[in-house]
């Protein structure tokens, strides 16, 4: 609320007629609809100052808990308990805190909400309170706040039991609402030449408009590795409402300022600039032409350029919200993968991770349960690949699968619902030896080079949710951090429940919440991604696993579509209707179709002459496996012949049938008759000259539309060709291709 705004409370209501009704008189307003729209919204920004310092070494890292409650005397006479209504995020080293997190509330005149700020001392990683040290509390109303000058109140914190020792002064900013004006803001800076800044942050801070001060709304990343000299170091776009980040004014001072971050706190800073959103979507038109002088005073009160500053986005844009884009046809597809290593130990064995207990299901059953069961209510097929992995398959027990089906048939790895999954995980533990090394990679790259693959194509979207359960125990961490850093520009979410009591250090590193995750070269990762939840957190809350899991799809989901400007208009409805799990993957939901003549008997030495004039030279990257490619010869790559698709270990193999690339390490060719063909004869990538030699992994060959057929369809079945190559297996349903 501006310095001007005040407010003038209504006369109190009272009866001005004998005959008026009880009921009435109790009720401070006619209607719940007429009291909420006399309601004000009011947002609380805090911050503190002099507080005690905690910590042997360094400082203390405060953060400050909100509780509500009717007033005291309503509430001696209800047995009304404090309601939690958030927390501010930890401001480390530093014991005079401002903290970006924002409460807001709603101030209803009949109701007296009293207020109880919580202040701790982070000493560990957990949400349990009783692990942190108990700085002090401070209290007042919420009509306090709206009726205190410039509606800033400063608070005394105090221990409840020494009622007059004061532990510093918490400041209390509050600011009325004035309605969501429908606008969401994108920003994106980066910066040249800071100097003395090996692991360089910023603050974006708003002015206040009662005393001319800056509270923070944004806190950036932390650049682990970064670039001196003139080598631009790009920070990661991010999004808040207008509302939030100006409250509707364009012309609002903001503060950039760029920090150095240190271990222990006292964070050097190398340079600020200040400018409004209307210069900054100025700027953000030609960023290269409008950079902005970074300033820095010295300790001799002398200002000096200490950088430049580069806006290079500043969108403001209508804010669709999640399920404007579900309404508009995006289809959600979960994957689900299983950590079936021998870190979890033999399943056999009571203590055993995965140990069947049907009493009592073991921590991967309740987390697949619990996250599976909310995801499956944006799943538009209700049904979901599982894939399991760090295993050994029968017969070959001296070598680790790295991606199996739950199933058992690779060829059908769909299961129809959260309940038959659980199912063929049960079943899959029966079948197979867990095995390490336990590999994240080959799992990863195969839900990657799906998601690359199904969409963009005629406006149509399906993005990808990963489900990992796993216990943390990985042996390829640098694979999986490049793997995710190069799909941050996908459709992509990753959620991992870690099970067990691991550290689970690696896969916090993959979460990227306290350190931005990098690639093997340094590259920041362009999107957050990856949501991490240790399953003990919320071992006796199911409902706040599910939750705290799935906490960050909203926000990733839209940060794709913001990234990519992608409307909700813009989006036509995927091809997608349905995936069959008791057979191949029909697009449209078409049944099989008869099958082909019968095949030649002899095998060609050769690529017919005909067929390699069909075939583009320019090869791509695809999944794991490519469903059939049929021409009048009835050939095809990695389903055998059409309609004999092959199993995870012994495929059905047809005439001119290959494995294009095996599930073990080690690749493997099936030729009619010959079973496996040693790896060497796979050939060089892109290399198209023989049948022995013409598959390799990551290769595949460009039919012409007419004879191109996916999936296991005859030839005689032409597909219209949607995109520019087939992905995914024939029987998990990404199929876009559509009848002719």
């Amino acid at each position: 609320m501006s310095a001007s705004s005040s407010f003038e409370l209504p006369p109190a209501q009272r009866s001005n007629s004998l005959s008026e009704s009880a009921g009435s008189l109790l009720r401070p307003f006619s209607s719940p609809d007429e009291e909420l729209a006399r309601a004000m919204k009011i947002s609380l920004q805090l911050e503190a100052t002099a507080l005690p310092n905690m910590d042997l070494r360094g400082k203390s890292d405060p953060f400050v808990v909100l509780y509500k409650k009717l007033d005291p005397v309503k509430s001696q006479q209800s047995s009304e308990c404090w309601t939690k209504v958030g927390q501010t995020e930890t401001v480390y080293n530093n014991l005079n805190p401002k903290w970006s997190n924002t409460f807001n509330l709603e101030y209803h005149f009949g109701t007296n909400t009293v207020l109880r700020f919580d202040v701790y001392d982070r000493d560990s990683p957990l949400d349990d309170l009783s692990k942190h040290d108990y700085i002090g509390e401070a209290r007042c109303t919420v009509a306090q706040v709206v009726l205190a000058d410039n509606q800033t109140l400063h608070l005394p914190i105090r221990l409840p039991s020494k009622a007059r020792a004061n532990r510093g002064t918490l400041t209390i900013r509050g600011e009325e609402q004035k309605g969501d004006l429908g606008d969401a803001v994108t920003l994106q800076f980066s910066a040249f030449n800071l100097r003395k800044a090996k692991r360089p942050f910023y603050v974006l801070s708003r002015q206040n408009p009662s005393d001319s001060s800056f509270s923070p709304v944004v806190y950036s990343e932390v650049h682990q590795n970064y670039a001196a000299g003139n080598t631009e170091n790009i920070f990661r776009p991010v999004n808040r409402s207008l509302t939030r980040l100006v409250n509707g004014d364009l012309d609002r001072l903001l503060k950039i300022e760029f920090l150095n971050f240190r271990p222990w706190g006292d964070y050097g800073t190398c340079g600020s600039a200040t400018f409004t959103l209307r210069t900054a979507r100025l700027a953000a038109t030609d960023p290269m032409s409008h950079k902005i002088e970074l300033k820095k005073q010295r300790k001799n009160g002398q200002v000096v350029t200490a950088g430049t500053l580069i806006i290079k986005k500043c969108d403001i844009s209508a804010p669709y919200s999640f399920i404007d884009y579900i309404q508009s046809g995006v289809v959600i597809n979960t994957v689900i993968a299983v950590d079936m290593s021998s870190s979890n130990g033999d399943p056999q064995h009571p203590t055993s991770l995965q140990y069947n207990d049907p009493a009592n299901p073991n921590e991967y059953v309740i987390a697949l349960r619990a996250v599976g069961d909310v995801l499956a209510a944006y799943d538009t097929s209700k049904t979901f690949p599982a894939f399991g992995f760090g295993a050994a398959l029968p017969p070959h027990y001296e070598e680790a699968a790295h991606v199996f089906a739950l199933t058992g048939d690779i060829s059908r790895p769909v299961c129809n619902g959260v309940e038959d999954v659980i199912r063929s995980y049960y079943n899959a533990l029966g079948r197979v030896a867990p095995f390490e090394p336990c590999k994240y990679g080959p799992m990863l790259e195969h839900v990657i080079r799906s998601a690359k693959g199904e969409n963009g194509q005629d406006g149509k979207i399906v993005y990808t949710i990963l489900l990992i359960v796993t216990d943390g125990e990985f042996s390829d961490f640098a694979d999986v951090a490049n793997l995710i850093c190069s799909a941050a520009d996908l459709p992509l979410s990753i959620v991992i429940v870690g099970v067990g009591n691991s550290s689970f250090k690696m896969l916090d590193k993959l979460d990227g919440d306290s350190e931005q995750l990098c690639s093997s070269d340094g590259t920041p990762c362009a999107r957050d991604i990856v949501q991490f939840v240790p399953f003990h957190k919320h071992r006796y809350s199911t409902h706040q696993l599910a939750a705290e899991v799935l906490e960050e799809i909203p926000e990733q989901f839209l940060s794709y579509m913001r990234s990519r400007s992608i409307r909700p208009k813009d989006i036509k409805p995927a091809g997608v209707v349905r995936r069959n799990s008791k057979g191949p993957y029909y697009p449209n939901g078409n049944g099989p179709t008869p099958l082909p003549p019968a095949l030649p008997t002899s095998l060609p030495t050769a690529l017919p002459t005909s067929l390699a004039t069909s075939v583009e030279t320019a090869m791509m990257n695809v999944p794991t496996s490519l469903g059939a490619m049929s021409n009048p010869l009835q050939w095809s790559v990695g389903g055998g012949a059409p309609f004999q698709p092959r199993s995870s270990r012994r495929p059905s193999v047809g005439p001119y049938s290959f494995i294009h690339r095996g599930y073990t390490p080690q690749q493997r060719m099936y030729m009619p008759g010959q079973g496996a063909v040693p790896s060497q004869a796979m050939g060089t990538p892109g290399t198209v000259s023989h049948y022995s030699q013409s598959y390799a992994p990551g290769v595949a060959l460009h039919m012409a539309p007419s004879t191109f057929s996916p999936g296991g369809y005859p030839p005689q079945t032409p597909l219209r060709q949607t995109g520019s190559f087939h992905h995914g297996y024939p029987s998990t349903g990404y199929d876009l291709y559509q009848r002719q």
